[in-house]
């Protein structure tokens, strides 16, 4: 991976936890700049990834939905079924950190 693109992907991956933490009272305008984050990393990541982004999204908050149903926590100002409407986005942004993570993780096989 080149430098730069290593180098804009972490800013995106901050960015977007700084736009959550300092948006979250205005929540249209915080999923207006998650989008454009999650455009902004599907870009230089590569929109191979869209699919990915998108089902992590739709499980990550649908899953959210169904704990805060039973009790488990809840948000201080919900949108949508209990949740606010930016945090699939930050569910799709997760699965981007992890998918570029895991090769550093992980690390590259050995050969025999």
């Amino acid at each position: 991976m080149q430098m730069g693109k290593r180098y804009s992907k972490a800013l995106l991956f901050i960015l977007a936890l700084v736009v959550a933490a300092i948006f979250w009272r205005q929540p249209y305008l915080t999923f207006g700049l998650e989008a454009a984050i999650g455009i902004g990393l599907l870009h230089v990541s590569g929109w191979m990834y869209w699919k990915y982004y998108a089902l992590c999204a739709l499980l990550g908050a649908a899953s959210e939905v169904v704990v805060i149903y039973h009790g488990a926590w809840s948000y201080a100002l919900p949108q949508l079924l209990g949740i606010p409407i930016w945090l699939p986005l930050i569910w799709g942004t997760a699965s981007l950190f992890f998918i570029s993570l895991a090769p550093h993780v992980a690390g590259k096989p050995r050969e025999r």
